[in-house]
């Protein structure tokens, strides 16, 4: 099963794709999105229109808890709503996707999600930061 990735930019694109392990490549389709918000709802469409594991990997700006929290519920909120049974999935770079890759449990969460076709509904709205 394909699962999608759906990124700000294409240097979080390629930043990605310099992480993952080579053997995921034919399972993981990375889409930029061109922008925070444009991501949310290129995410959120891809997982309606292709019924796929989709995963949200954005950068949260900061470091500020409050705030990284206030994000990760709008997006609950947003994705809760989708008529869809597989929800996206939201990865937050904490202050960045850079930074987030150099934590091993960040990115141990981000390979099983490429790996798992079941990883979405398996860990629903799990915070990963």
């Amino acid at each position: 099963m394909r699962h999608y990735i759906v990124v700000e930019g294409h240097s979080d694109e390629l930043l990605l794709r310099s992480v993952l392990p080579e053997d995921v490549g034919d399972r993981v389709i990375i889409v930029v999105a061109g922008g925070k918000s444009s991501a949310l709802q290129l995410a959120n469409s891809l997982s309606v229109a292709k019924r796929a594991p989709v995963a949200l990997v954005i950068d949260a700006d900061t470091e500020n808890a409050d705030r990284i929290r206030e994000d990760e519920l709008d997006f609950q909120d947003f994705a809760s709503a989708l008529p869809v049974e597989t929800p996206p999935v939201l990865f937050l770079g904490v202050p960045d996707i850079a930074t987030s890759t150099q934590d091993p449990d960040w990115l141990d969460e981000l390979i099983s999600f490429v790996k798992k076709d079941d990883y979405a509904n398996s860990n629903p709205f799990q915070l990963r930061r």
